[in-house]
């Protein structure tokens, strides 16, 4: 606490620290609660509308139309009842299916395991319906992260060849992100197979999982 009355600043410096909390205290009855700033808008840096993934393929292209933001280029609310429909329903058969697996027959895979299975094999319910909890929520986190370094590295190849001709670089910006379809398709299915053994509540991991998927998403859109 401090001694004495709110005090206004003077020329010099205040004496100690029970001057100084007294002059903030003046300050802050004098000050107004709510100020008006103008904001002076800066130019983008060079390069800033550079694509990062899709900046100038088909996302670009359809924000910089006016077209864009009409209602009817949006997709219906129809469509995505039917989606989450759908997926519900993929998780019940999904859920159904681990119920009847016997206690005693549960497995718990490591993220080592998980990797490998990932880069050599495709999803199936025989093997997913026999993991606990915990093996499902490292396979999401293995997938997961397995997509964004592809289109990390992507990126950064990208990059190279856009520094190397701008002819390049324009042909580029019109290619998606992750030219191996193949490994882009099974890490994929990897992630919607997770997704669907996925228990609930999301623990934080997960959450920010989750983050980092729909921000590569965007990317390839």
């Amino acid at each position: 606490p401090v001694s004495g009355a709110p005090m206004p600043p003077s020329e010099g410096p205040p004496k100690d620290a029970d001057e100084y909390l007294r002059q903030v205290q003046w300050e802050r009855m004098h000050c107004p609660e709510i100020v008006d700033v103008d904001v002076e808008e800066r130019p983008g840096k060079k390069g800033s509308d550079k694509r990062r993934g899709v900046g100038g393929g088909l996302l670009a292209r359809l924000c910089a139309s006016e077209a864009y933001e009409s209602d009817e280029v949006q997709h219906c609310s129809e469509w995505a009842e039917d989606v989450v429909a759908a997926f519900m329903e993929t998780r019940a058969r999904c859920e159904d299916a681990c119920s009847k697996v016997p206690p005693n027959s549960t497995e718990r895979l490591t993220f080592v395991m998980w990797r490998e299975k990932c880069a050599q094999e495709r999803p199936s319910s025989v093997l997913l319906a026999k993991q606990n909890s915990v093996s499902i929520n490292r396979l999401v986190s293995v997938s997961i992260e397995a997509l964004v370094q592809a289109s990390e590295a992507a990126e950064a190849s990208e990059s190279s060849v856009s520094g190397d001709a701008p002819e390049l670089a324009q042909e580029a910006a019109q290619t998606p992100v992750i030219l191996d379809i193949h490994k882009l398709d099974c890490l994929t299915e990897w992630i919607f197979a997770a997704l669907s053994y996925l228990e609930l509540p999301l623990v934080d991991d997960i959450q920010f999982q989750l983050q980092q998927l729909r921000r590569t998403c965007h990317k390839h859109l």
